[in-house]
């Protein structure tokens, strides 16, 4: 009672800590709450307070073209016009300050034979209608007309304006494209209006008159493409650094998960390689190797799971130094901008997008694993060569087993046949999927998102599901996550942003056995079944025989018998994540041209999981027993019985403030001048806590305490081996914070909207630097220029523009810094005390990698942008690489972690872009992008100089790109079926311990060189197309080998490959022949065979990575339910793939970089459903 209710004290106090230390992140909580509740009320209360859009405009003798460009800099809306004429019409003077935008509009058109209307962002150019005619002194007839508009598609539209020119009356059609206009004069005209269709005029004849409306070429004034760097947008005509941008038009056709998959293929230059982006090659050793993610204009800490890819904006990738050096030293590894959804000008938009993705069981045959009935052949084989031992003790392989029993006359020739037959007609895959496994993955997402707004307030608000049902039948996963958006005009001079992103991530299943463990038969055999012919339950055996599990229970420990049927269920995982993101911002207007922004980044994450297992369970019996001593006769049970819980906790924190001045200018229409200033600041910190308990009750929330330091390594236990450690069960601290503190500046000039001069400074300053004064307070810089050499849209060359760029970008190491970090190791296992060891060694000169980036690039666009692109070429040069060196021991340490390399990336990149077909019901666009990087290490030291490190893994080396693959020149196989190897000098060696560096041949990087996408756009009236390739390619892998056999207790499937072994004299002819069975070869032979160069594969390869068709339905079925679009997609991912290797490996999954290579699985094509409803 005592020690229960001492155990239950502890409890508490422990939940009172951790309430404690969890009152922070509650607070955030809270904070974060209280927000959102605020701007939902400002949203309410501003909803009906429109203020219209002012502008200040100051203009002589100037067209209306130039009226255009300067209100759609101020105000952001675009122009449309179907009449040339409209941009060449003059005004002698346009004078307004802080003007209302419709009174200037009604002003500047007074005089003019052009009228105009606002529907959105988009301001229409119309010519005027003929006056009203008076009533004259004698009366006409008059016809009362009706009638439905059709568009192009013989659709009813809504929204049409029809205008009869007599009486003046203007009134739209209805959502069935209905229209009745009374008391027409006859003989009068009536003008029907759309936007993006040529106005239809008819004269008033009869009562009955159905129009159809016909698209029209529209002359559009270019919209202001720009490119969001997070601290600012520049426009394209303004661009001179490196950069590629995804819009959400250009996803509109994807379902996939994340937005990083969806962006694939998009960009020239951002690769997807096995799941890791990277942006121009990779440049570095040791510091961070991936993008700078940037959400909403500030650094994202998060996961990019919690951002719903529905509700993306834009995604920019910034390149080069001029593009990405803002960021300073964070930047040299690239910049991935995105930016969300924000609410409009307009009444409340409501969109429901829904998709069910179905990912079936991966295809067993791509892993060319031997049958049940092959693999026991391929046992018997092994066993006449050399059937070995039993080791006591020790499990043996059922068959195995019948060999031994057989051998020993225990069983005769008919009964091995008959057990063995039954063996070969078992498949474990059946029984698989029927008690464990579904078909295949369910993978479902839900969004519901609102906006609007008015010209002084605009919110975006959006909520979304997400489950996973995986192929574990025991699974699932749920998350939820929510996006707010909020823009107020508190006054003419003050606004102020809140951004708000978040997700809450529960998985809750039990998981004492999974079914994809042993799905292909690679770790247990496949006639391994968990039935027997009878539907009876089988036992599976793990380390120890029956034989030893008999001894166990007759001295009166626990049965560990194992039967994956019961374990399911006796153990639990659970697991919650939460992420929240605030993000407020200040906008104030200093006077003309000059403003400031502030803006303050919160995100706070908090992480739990928790491992159960029962006291029933196997691991708990296999740990009480293998902890127990037997002394004189007396049980010591060193572990109590009970179940036993592993609980992790984690908790993420950012914060980031920034103070920014931005300054724009402009004079005589020749002169801009954009200028940013600012300051920033950020901290991160990173906290954990490990805790493992024995003896556990799940429903009190009792534990048992042990003494870990007694039983850290105990000797003379009942384990295979007879000792026991307890110190590797994981319970530890984490407690990590990087603090930043930055200075910068950007600003450019441009010349007559023709040449731009950019230039950027940052300073950075971080506790993961150095104290040496020398190296503190060292700038990171750009310089870029831009010149638009040619731009005329009437002739066949519409632009031609040049750029180029340098700079410096740097990136930071995250695993040392200037102090000396200790880290506790916990019990040791030899001395049973407390121990330490030094993780990262004092080093005052530690500072960031330093990256010279110089790139010259041409963007054109040719026939009214029927072919346009760019194409970049570009030189990266890094120094003072970081990297751990060996040091001198006696120090305390073994490496050290120092700035001593030097490298290249030098690359092209090409995107092309064209309209082949466009008509008015059919279009078809083509976009294709490629890149080619090459790297080089051009100064490093050696540390590992013997060649086994050459081949165990990807090996770096002077004058060698990173990443590359080594091997030793084959020699074939000896007349015994040995393996062989040359020297440098052509000698034939039988020892890989006799061969040197330079014996090794280089045989290319595991990284792609190349990187090509080309994606295709087709549409037909309501129906659209799209599909994507992309390849990689340039580079290698070690292909599949059949497997040095070296032993006969193999106990699971092999590839066919590894039975197909050296046998007789003359074998060694055979180039496919594995090396002869050989027991207990030693490492020297069998490291030339599987490093050998004839297993060398290119790992070239091209995938349809997706293919999507969706519909919109007609209008006419939509306007009875008040919908405004209704979109179905349906998308298939992954459907074909080629590959450049003999073997048909997938070098996506293949493993083929060590010298222990798999097949991985196969990744299956996938198949999604998609539903998007506007309202």
């Amino acid at each position: 009672m005592n020690k229960n209710g001492t155990v239950n004290e502890r409890n508490a106090i422990l939940m009172a800590r951790r309430a404690d230390r969890h009152r922070p992140q509650l607070k955030y909580l809270i904070v974060m709450k209280l927000t959102l509740f605020l701007c939902l009320a400002f949203s309410v209360q501003a909803m009906g307070n429109a203020v219209a859009q002012q502008v200040n405009l100051q203009l002589k003798n100037k067209t209306l073209g130039d009226v255009f460009k300067e209100i759609r800099k101020q105000t952001g809306y675009a122009f449309l016009y179907t009449d040339p004429a409209v941009s060449k019409s003059r005004l002698a003077q346009v004078n307004f300050k802080n003007t209302d935008l419709r009174v200037a509009l009604d002003e500047i058109f007074d005089d003019q034979s052009y009228t105009y209307q606002i529907s959105g962002k988009v301001i229409s150019i119309l010519p005027k209608s003929d006056a009203p005619q008076k009533q004259g002194a004698t009366k006409q007839q008059t016809i009362d007309m009706y009638g439905v508009v059709l568009d192009s598609l013989q659709q009813p539209m809504g929204g049409v304006t029809v205008h009869a020119i007599a009486t003046g009356k203007q009134i739209t059609t209805d959502k069935n494209g209905r229209y009745e206009l009374k008391g027409l004069p006859a003989g009068s005209k009536v003008v029907f209006r759309s936007l993006g269709y040529t106005s239809q005029e008819l004269q008033v004849k009869q009562a009955e008159n159905n129009i159809r409306m016909r698209l029209m070429p529209v002359q559009v004034e270019e919209v202001a493409v720009s490119y969001n760097t997070g601290y600012q947008n520049i426009s394209k005509e303004r661009a001179t650094g490196s950069y590629g941008i995804v819009t959400a038009n250009d996803l509109k056709g994807k379902l996939q998960d994340n937005i990083l998959d969806r962006i694939e293929g998009q960009v020239a230059g951002l690769t997807s390689y096995k799941g890791t982006m990277q942006v121009r090659g990779k440049s570095t050793l040791s510091g961070v190797s991936s993008p700078l993610y940037v959400v909403d204009g500030i650094p994202y800490e998060g996961s990019l799971d919690a951002i719903n890819p529905s509700e993306i904006a834009q995604v920019t990738v910034l390149k080069d130094a001029t593009a990405a050096s803002i960021y300073g030293a964070r930047s040299a590894n690239g910049v991935i901008v995105i930016n969300t959804r924000s609410g409009a000008e307009g009444p409340m938009r409501i969109a429901l997008n829904s998709s069910m993705k179905w990912t079936p069981l991966p295809d067993p045959s791509y892993n060319n694993l031997l049958s049940s009935s092959e693999f026991i052949d391929f046992q018997q084989q092994l066993f006449k060569l050399n059937p070995g031992t039993m080791p006591a003790g020790y499990y043996v392989n059922e068959v195995r087993q019948l060999f031994f029993d057989h051998a020993a006359a225990k069983i005769n020739d008919d009964e091995l046949e008959q057990q063995l037959n039954v063996y070969r007609a078992r498949d474990r895959r059946s029984q698989l999927q029927n008690e464990f496994l579904r078909s295949h993955a369910l993978d479902q997402q839900h969004n519901l998102s609102f906006s609007g707004g008015t010209a002084k307030h605009k919110y975006a608000l959006s909520g979304n599901y997400m489950k996973s049902a995986p192929y574990e039948k025991a699974q699932t996963n749920d998350r939820i996550g929510y996006n707010f958006k909020n823009t107020l005009d508190i006054t003419k001079w003050l606004r102020m942003e809140t951004n708000l992103i978040g997700s809450f991530t529960k998985a809750d299943y039990d998981n004492g056995f999974l079914g994809m463990s042993v799905y292909n038969g690679s770790s247990k055999a496949s006639y391994l079944t968990f039935r027997d012919e009878n539907g009876d339950a089988l036992p599976w055996y793990q380390a120890k025989s029956q034989t030893e599990l008999n001894r166990l229970t007759g001295l009166g420990l626990l049965d560990e018998s194992y039967y994956p049927m019961d374990e399911l269920e006796r153990q639990h995982y659970n697991q919650k994540d939460n992420y929240h993101n605030l993000n407020l911002g200040l906008n104030f207007k200093l006077m003309t041209g000059l403003t400031l922004d502030l803006r303050y980044q919160k995100e706070i994450g908090n992480g739990y999981s928790k491992q159960f297992y029962g006291k029933d369970s196997w691991f708990v019996r296999n740990m009480i027993n293998n902890a127990t001593q037997i002394k004189d006769g007396n049980i010591i049970q060193n572990i109590p019985t009970g179940g036993q819980i592993k609980e992790t906790r984690s908790d993420r924190s950012s914060h980031t403030l920034r103070a920014q001045l931005n300054y724009n200018e402009s004079w005589n229409d020749l002169h801009e001048v954009y200028a940013i200033a600012g300051a920033e600041q950020r901290k991160v910190r990173n906290t954990g806590t490990t805790t493992y308990r024995v003896g556990y009750d799940d429903h009190s929330l009792s534990y048992k305490a042990i003494d870990e330091k007694s039983i850290a390594r105990l000797t003379g236990t009942e384990a295979l081996g007879g000792s026991f450690s307890y110190s590797n069960m994981g319970s530890g601290f984490t407690d990590v914070e990087n603090r930043y503190v930055s200075f910068y500046g950007n600003g450019s000039y441009t010349y007559n909207k023709r040449l731009t001069v950019n230039a950027s400074i940052r300073m950075d300053q971080s506790n993961l630097f150095g104290t040496d004064p020398k190296y503190q307070y060292r700038p990171l810089w750009s310089l870029g220029t831009s010149y638009h050499i040619f731009k005329d849209p009437e002739g066949w060359l519409d632009r031609l523009s040049v750029r180029a760029t340098h700079g410096i970008n740097g990136n930071i190491a995250k695993m040392s810094g200037p102090f000396l970090t200790v880290f506790d190791s916990g019990i040791n296992d030899y001395i049973n005390e407390p121990s330490s060891q030094v993780t990262f060694p004092p080093n005052s000169g530690l500072r960031w990698e330093k990256t010279h980036v110089t790139n010259f690039g041409v963007d054109f666009s040719i026939l009214k942008s029927v072919l346009h692109g760019s194409i970049d070429l570009y030189n990266k040069n890094t120094t003072d690489l970081l990297r751990a060196k060996v040091a001198d021991p006696t120090y305390g340490w073994s490496e050290l972690t120092l700035n001593y390399g030097d490298m290249y990336n030098r690359g092209i990149e090409v995107n092309l872009n064209s309209t082949n077909i466009k008509t008015a019901v059919f279009s078809w666009q083509s976009m294709l992008n490629f890149s080619y990087n090459k790297n080089k290490l051009t100064r490093i030291e050696n540390t590992n100089g013997a060649p086994i490190y050459y081949i165990q893994a990807n090996q770096i080396r002077e004058d060698k790109p990173l990443n590359g693959l080594y091997a030793v020149r084959w020699a074939g196989l000896d007349e015994l079926g040995a393996p062989q190897a040359y020297n440098a000098k052509g000698e034939i060696t039988k020892s890989f311990a006799t061969l040197a560096v330079d014996d090794l041949v280089y045989a290319g990087t595991t990284l792609p060189p190349y990187a090509t996408s080309f994606s295709n756009y087709f549409q037909y009236r309501n129906f659209d197309l799209s599909f994507m390739f992309v390849h990689y390619g340039g580079h290698v892998m070690r292909g599949i080998m059949g497997d040095y056999i070296v032993g006969t207790g193999i106990s699971a499937n092999v590839d066919r490959q590894t039975a197909n072994f050296w046998t007789k004299p003359g074998d060694e002819l055979d180039p496919e022949k594995a090396p002869a069975f050989k027991q207990g070869a030693s490492a020297n032979m069998k490291n030339i065979w599987v490093s050998a160069d004839k297993h060398i594969e290119k790992a070239d390869y091209i995938k349809l990575r997706d293919i999507s068709l969706s519909y919109t339905l007609p209008s006419k079925i939509l306007d009875r339910y008040k919908v405004s679009q209704a979109r179905v997609t349906a998308q298939v991912q992954n459907p074909w793939r080629w590959s450049a290797n003999s073997e048909g490996l997938d070098p996506e999954v293949w493993n083929g970089t060590s010298t222990s290579p798999t097949r991985g699985t196969l990744s299956p094509t996938t198949y999604t459903l998609g539903v998007s409803l506007n309202f």
